[in-house]
């Protein structure tokens, strides 16, 4: 388990942690910075290790790092690793007075490597939460067009989506 200043990650070893929990800790990372911490964070995992993070949620609702997260399965998997990492999101109500949409939003994303806890975890989310793989939630583009007010997260995706790999990176 990992308690601490995730700035610190880059003194661990790869394939040391067995478990990190981070609560609004990397929520303030954007962009590339987000996307180059995450990737650090699969690569610090332990065969069997899984990473809790509420940062696929910004802060108020106003954004999900919905295309941020396909960038990093799409460089897991340029480097071989696609079918080490399972991707989930936790998908509930949203914050009243925050999210855009009230009824479903991601809430939080769960990585795991070389396992997958769906099956454990899912009972223990209460019944207006699920759990659900990445890739199936980036098919609804209804319901992802849905998610903010602007149209950013679907235009973000769109443009991840659209691009190779090596081309497209955010703007801190």
């Amino acid at each position: 388990m990992m308690l601490g200043d995730f700035s610190q990650i880059a003194s661990l070893r790869d394939g040391q942690i067995d478990a990190a929990i981070g609560v609004r800790s990397t929520v303030y990372k954007r962009g590339d910075e987000y996307i180059d911490f995450m990737l650090e964070m699969c690569d610090k995992l332990a065969d069997g290790g899984v990473y809790v993070d509420d940062n696929a949620r910004d802060n108020d609702g106003w954004y999900y790092r919905l295309a941020e997260l396909l960038n990093i399965q799409r460089e897991i998997s340029a480097r071989g690793g696609k079918k080490e990492f399972n991707f989930n999101l936790v998908v509930g109500p949203g914050f009243h007075g925050e999210d855009y949409n009230q009824e479903s939003a991601p809430l939080a994303i769960i990585i795991s490597k070389q396992a997958d806890y769906s099956s454990t975890i899912s009972p223990m989310l209460g019944k207006e939460f699920k759990l659900i793989s990445l890739s199936d939630y980036l098919r609804d583009k209804k319901t992802i067009s849905q998610l903010d007010n602007t149209g950013l997260t679907l235009e973000m995706l769109e443009a991840e989506e659209a691009s190779p790999l090596d081309e497209f990176r955010l703007a801190a």
